[in-house]
Formats: structure tokens, C-alpha cells, sequence
């Protein structure tokens, strides 16, 4: 699935201002919730900008989306079901569990998601 970002300005995340000035422009794969027992990656077309406000630290931003937090490969609601899967289960049994439901997650990295959602 491709999701391509409009041409409507974007906020600066770091001063709130609205930008329309375009830096570049790059590809993420986002992992979502399977669909019939088959693995789904979301190939978002995310923009670079330019923040317009000369008082603001930073240059440069990139687009945000609401259904997946900065730097994530998952989308929001994968998270949840994945943090809900591991409170039930030891971490090697709810990894298994999530491979065998086509969600790509090591034990580590299971380990290290609810760490930082807890």
C-alpha cells in the first residue's frame, strides 16, 4: 500500500510553525496489523521540510503521521496488540505467538517494547 503526502503545509514539531517548503522527500516501511494471515508494510512517502521560522533550532523536520509515532517501523495500534500479547505471555512464547500471526518481532526487541511502554 502507498500513502502519499499531499502538498498542504506541515508544523514544525519543535516551534509549531507551518511549513510549505519541501527539503526532500524518502520512503519509510511501517509494519501494520496483518490482514488474512498475510504480513502488511505501509510504504509511507514522507517529506523533509524546511522550518520557515528563522528562531527555531531546527532547519529541517520531517512530516509526522498520527497513526505511528517518530522513528517507528509500527504502526500504533501493531504496538498495542503487541504489548498485549506479551503481558499474557513469557516473551519467547508471545514472539513465537506474533511470528506465527506474520508480525515480525525478535524476543529482543519484544523485550525492549515493553520496557519502553511500561
Amino acid at each position: 500500500m502507498y500513502a502519499e503526502s499531499s502538498s498542504h503545509a506541515v508544523t514544525c514539531p519543535y516551534c509549531n510553525t507551518s511549513s510549505t517548503k519541501v527539503h526532500s522527500r524518502y520512503q519509510r516501511e511501517i509494519q501494520d496489523l496483518p490482514i488474512q494471515d498475510m504480513q502488511v508494510v505501509l510504504l509511507l512517502n514522507t517529506r523533509k521540510m524546511f522550518c520557515q521560522n528563522p528562531d527555531c533550532g531546527h532547519k529541517t523536520f520531517a512530516e509526522r503521521f498520527h497513526f505511528v509515532d517518530s522513528k517507528a517501523q509500527k504502526t500504533n495500534r501493531l504496538v498495542s496488540h503487541i504489548l498485549n500479547t506479551s503481558l499474557k505471555l513469557s516473551s519467547v512464547s508471545a514472539s513465537s505467538l506474533l511470528k506465527k500471526n506474520c508480525i515480525k518481532i525478535s524476543k529482543s526487541s519484544l523485550c525492549d517494547l515493553v520496557k519502553k511502554n511500561t
